[in-house]
């Protein structure tokens, strides 16, 4: 079976149940605010994942909210949204961030009906980071699926070591579960699970077929982007909006220099805050810092945009 497009491009249906699986960026304040949230984010969705016998093909996690693209039993991926909800309030509760979530954290569903729609979410994800405003390629952002599609995966499959060397104790420890994971996945330095181990790349590279496919679908047009923003009900575009940044840069002008705001700093004053709020990660786009320091784009720019932020 096939479904002719508005443009006459034959399109396929697809067989099993796909999703796309994200948290609204407006209902929490700071939700992966630090390395540690991050780390622990990115290992709770293949934990949420494996626990529901629910495969993952993407995945992002950004500072106020993530993305996932799934497949599995609809009942099972609904399993999987309440468990990933329910681990993340906890862990805000832990962290002693319980007021950042009055009414809880959203977690919404949409399904994917068809092979292109498929496609253009798992680009979507995939370049979330760069929406945002990172400044390098999406495979080198951090805190996403890497470098995994189309090399070789022999060389990918021997980063890190296997969670089989942890004792079940350390496991618990450093994974923050008592979910039994599978001994081969492997994690790094910093605690985290390599997407590798556990990312269904396989299927993504049969989907796209070729690396020049995908590299045609990854210049993603922005009437696609928006498109699927507006079905994800909320603009995650942009990682933390401009007021909230405003009052981070006028709370660190009156810790640092006794200023009641960013307009009364000095030049050197105000440069000293951007290095702080790039430093911290709060914001990946030039444009935006310099909105917020009051600062000129070009010389950030010279300052910060060749720096790795991975």
């Amino acid at each position: 079976m096939t479904t002719q497009s508005i443009n006459g491009w034959i399109d396929k249906p697809l067989e099993g149940f796909y999703a796309h699986i994200y948290s609204n960026g407006h209902s929490v304040k700071n939700l992966f605010e630090t390395e540690e949230d991050r780390i622990f984010g990115m290992n709770l969705l293949p934990i949420a994942a494996h626990a529901c016998d629910v495969s993952l093909l993407m995945i992002q996690v950004m500072g106020t909210h993530f993305h996932e693209i799934v497949r599995g039993r609809p009942e099972d991926c609904e399993r999987m949204r309440r468990f990933i909800k329910r681990q993340l309030e906890t862990w805000m509760k832990k962290t002693g961030r319980k007021e950042y979530i009055p009414k809880g954290i959203d977690i919404s569903i949409d399904g994917i009906e068809t092979e292109t729609e498929l496609k253009n979410k798992i680009i979507y994800v995939y370049r979330n980071s760069i929406a945002a405003g990172f400044p390098q390629a999406p495979w080198r952002y951090r805190w996403g699926p890497g470098d995994i599609l189309f090399v070789d995966h022999n060389v990918t499959e021997s980063y890190g070591t296997c969670i089989g060397s942890l004792s079940i104790k350390q496991r618990k420890a450093m994974f923050n579960t008592k979910v039994q994971l599978p001994s081969d996945w492997r994690y790094d330095d910093s605690g985290m699970i390599i997407p590798h181990s556990y990312l269904n790349w396989d299927v993504v590279e049969r989907l796209f077929m070729s690396i020049r496919a995908f590299l045609a679908f990854l210049h993603q047009k922005k009437d696609i982007e928006a498109q699927i923003d507006r079905e994800s009900s909320n603009s995650l575009l942009q990682d933390r909006s401009d007021k909230a940044l405003r009052d981070e840069a006028r709370e660190l002008c009156r810790s640092l220099f006794s200023r009641d705001s960013v307009s009364k700093a000095s030049m050197d004053e105000r440069m000293a805050v951007a290095q702080k709020l790039w430093g911290n990660r709060r914001t990946y786009s030039i444009p935006q810092l310099a909105r917020v320091t009051l600062l000129d784009k070009e010389l950030l720019s010279q300052v910060f945009g060749r720096q790795s932020h991975g």
